[in-house]
């Protein structure tokens, strides 16, 4: 049984590096800013180094300054205190936070310096529109999504295709952070999409053969995750593909500058899992079962 939802959107007022720099320069009186990191503004009243929000709460400028150290960390404030969007695991020794690469640009999730999505201009959620929009047009009744990060990719895979997402992520901290960033609402309140705690490995095996239409995999670089572009795990995508069904494989470009060509690689290894029609496509691959 595929797990359901296992952590809940927080409404919280998140603000980034960015915003915070603007207050702390403004003089008395009302200024314009975006508490939900860019997705809309409103006016707030700032009077004596003390931001008044729209909720009624005051919150010191100066405890704002604290929680950042630079412009692109992200502040939630929960209950009129503010709390950087940071988290540490020992066990794993990896570090993550909340990042907004320029002002009122959707954020992305950095693990250890790398970050999830694309930072350069037009930044991450458009990073996300450009793979989803590869996407041929087909009657898709399940996607898996195999790799959740901030949930752009599975918001936009529902909205595109109407269908059931299931969206897989087995780091428990970068669902943490989805669950406070505003432009990953939807991955927890939309009730086509389904997020599974936990390894796509372990999720794939619940999918009963050919009972799915799409599969987005947009993994990880293959230094940081190489089991997630084995021929193991493509021929399992090719097991619970529909006929019809699409793969898209999101590779990037990791070893240009080297002179490495990876996508041939994994080109050669979903041929020997069964996939025949494979292409070059926006920032990897299309598989089609016909």
């Amino acid at each position: 049984m595929i797990n359901k939802r296992m952590i809940k959107h927080k409404n919280a007022h998140v603000v980034s590096g960015w915003t915070i720099q603007e207050l702390d320069a403004s003089p008395d009186g009302t200024v314009e800013i975006s508490l939900d990191l860019g997705i809309s503004s409103v006016k707030v009243e700032v009077m004596s180094g003390t931001v008044f929000l729209p909720d009624g709460r005051e919150i010191p400028v100066k405890s704002l300054k604290k929680s950042i150290s630079g412009p692109e960390d992200c502040v939630a404030i929960l209950k009129g205190k503010p709390y950087k969007m940071y988290l540490f695991s020992e066990t794993k020794g990896k570090y993550y936070k909340l990042f907004q690469p320029e002002k009122n640009m959707a954020p992305t999730v950095v693990i250890n310096n790398a970050t999830m999505h694309s930072i350069k201009p037009p930044g991450p959620w458009r990073d996300a529109v450009g793979k989803v929009e590869e996407l041929p047009d087909l009657h898709a009744e399940k996607c898996l999504d195999t790799c959740c990060g901030a949930g752009y990719s599975a918001q936009l895979l529902a909205g595109k295709f109407n269908c059931e997402v299931v969206t897989c992520e087995r780091e428990e901290n970068v669902l943490k952070l989805a669950s406070l960033n505003p432009w990953s609402k939807s991955l927890f309140t939309d009730d086509r999409i389904t997020v599974y705690a936990g390894d796509v490995r372990d999720c794939i095996d619940e999918y009963r053969p050919y009972s799915c239409s799409l599969i987005f995999h947009d993994p990880p670089t293959i230094f940081q995750a190489g089991e997630l572009y084995s021929e193991e795990l493509y021929r399992k995508f090719h097991q619970i593909l529909c006929s019809g069904g699409c793969l898209y494989h999101y590779i990037g470009a990791p070893g240009k500058k080297q002179g490495k060509d990876f996508t041939k690689g994994v080109m050669q290894r979903l041929r020997k899992s069964g996939f025949m029609s494979v292409k070059r496509c926006y920032g990897g691959l299309m598989a089609r079962l016909e």
